[in-house]
């Protein structure tokens, strides 16, 4: 149950380079080959380590048409549009890579209507944004009460069948809090927008957690998270998979969304990798060839500079696009924004992963279009009761932590100066 350790190898001085990490899925003993040429190409640096498990820096994704090339320059100048080259390759793989997600909607509209509205209220927006949440987080608790009444008292007395084979009493539950999650969803990505400097503190830790954990973890900021991974492997649980009897098509299921839940996670990763320097590089590059292009203009120089303007005109429309109008507060960063658009998408991941599984499938429709989910009714209430459970676990365990820390704390000191124990 414990996170795995980080594991990095030197790569500059004190930074350090995230590998890529195998069999990453439990159970079946089966290992995933990851294509590690866009990691090469982005020289992955997130200094130092971070509290929490890795997991890779690798992506699938390979493009064929690359940026327009730039004249040679010295080195540092080289470093910096090499990272704004493969940021722009990483936003295009991500911009087509969501896609195959975009069946899941988060509910961002309303929440933002919300958001208009609250300015009656004497409220900032995290203040407003957590009063919902909190209200959430109540309906949540009943929903899920119902759903473990319903579990306990049986499969055969409380979910029927109609001729056509659909199950019901359960469904309903099961959407609802489904839609509450989703909901609850938006509201962090807001607060995130609103506070951006959570996001980039301690070198992006938050970010490569929220990727990487193959287990829930509880965050100072953003409470107790698990992502789509973490999601699939409590699922698959020997004691629980043993209790539902998955059958073959819905283990192949499994294996399918854990495949495409890692190459997205592979892909925020890199974006993450990016977010750590890009702010440096951009001031870099304006400083180098913008300006230069101004101040001694030539034809080489103009080129460079048009092409550079090109590849960021093209990742801030690719930002915007993916940001989906989450509000974002004016001091963010551009590496802030891009750790906030990696939050939202392993989000996303997560709300995608639950509707395919237990309210609507389409990606993993087998007749295509929507269907009915990859588990039946019964599976699905007792898969996210499980979930909840792990997470309320984690939490109380991290509870417990804190308090017998601060206990300790403040504890007198009971030694004496030379170490012997006061009587």
């Amino acid at each position: 149950g414990a996170l795995k350790p980080l594991r990095t190898r030197d790569s500059r001085g004190d930074e350090r380079e995230r590998e890529t990490r195998e069999d990453r899925q439990r159970g079946d003993g089966e290992k995933r080959k990851v294509n590690m040429n866009a990691a090469e190409e982005s020289h992955v640096e997130a200094k130092g380590a971070c509290a929490g498990c890795a997991k890779t820096s690798g992506s699938d994704a390979k493009r064929q048409k690359t940026c327009e090339s730039v004249s040679s320059a010295p080195q540092g100048k080289e470093e910096a549009l090499r990272r704004l080259r493969s940021l722009h390759i990483q936003m295009r793989d991500l911009e087509q890579e969501m896609k195959v997600f975009e069946n899941a909607v988060l509910p961002v509209d309303s929440v933002k209507e919300e958001l208009r509205n609250h300015k009656e209220k004497d409220m900032s927006v995290n203040d407003f944004c957590q009063e919902c949440m909190n209200k959430l987080g109540i309906e949540l608790a009943k929903e899920y009460d119902v759903l473990r009444n319903e579990f306990s008292k049986g499969f055969t007395q409380h979910v029927h069948l109609t001729t056509e084979g659909d199950m019901y009493q359960l469904p309903s539950t099961i959407s609802s809090a489904y839609s509450k999650h989703a909901r609850w969803v938006v509201y962090l990505c807001c607060i995130l927008g609103n506070t951006p400097q959570w996001i980039s503190a301690d070198k992006y830790c938050m970010s490569y957690d929220t990727i990487e954990a193959d287990y829930p973890f509880v965050h100072e900021h953003i409470g107790v998270f698990l992502n789509a991974s973490s999601y699939l492997l409590i699922i698959q649980d020997e004691k629980l998979s043993a209790q539902f009897h998955f059958d073959d098509r819905q283990k192949m299921a499994f294996k399918k969304c854990y495949a495409m839940v890692s190459r997205l996670e592979d892909m925020l990763s890199l974006v993450v990798n990016s977010a750590y320097k890009i702010d440096e590089s951009l001031a870099m590059l304006s400083k180098t060839y913008l300006q230069s292009a101004v101040e001694s203009p030539s034809e080489a120089a103009a080129k460079d500079a048009q092409s550079i303007q090109n590849m960021m005109k093209e990742i801030n429309e690719i930002q915007e696009s993916l940001i989906g109008g989450i509000p974002i507060a004016s001091s963010a960063s551009r590496g802030e924004i891009l750790g906030l658009i990696a939050f939202k998408f392993v989000s996303h991941a997560l709300v995608w992963l639950q509707s395919e599984l237990h309210v609507s499938a389409f990606v993993l429709s087998r007749r295509g279009g929507n269907s009915r989910p990859i588990m039946n009714p019964f599976q699905s209430a007792g898969s996210m009761i499980n979930v909840t459970q792990v997470c309320i676990k984690e939490r109380t365990k991290d509870f417990l932590s804190k308090t017998a820390s601060v206990v300790r704390k403040s504890k007198p000191d009971t030694s004496s100066k030379d170490g012997r124990l006061q009587a």
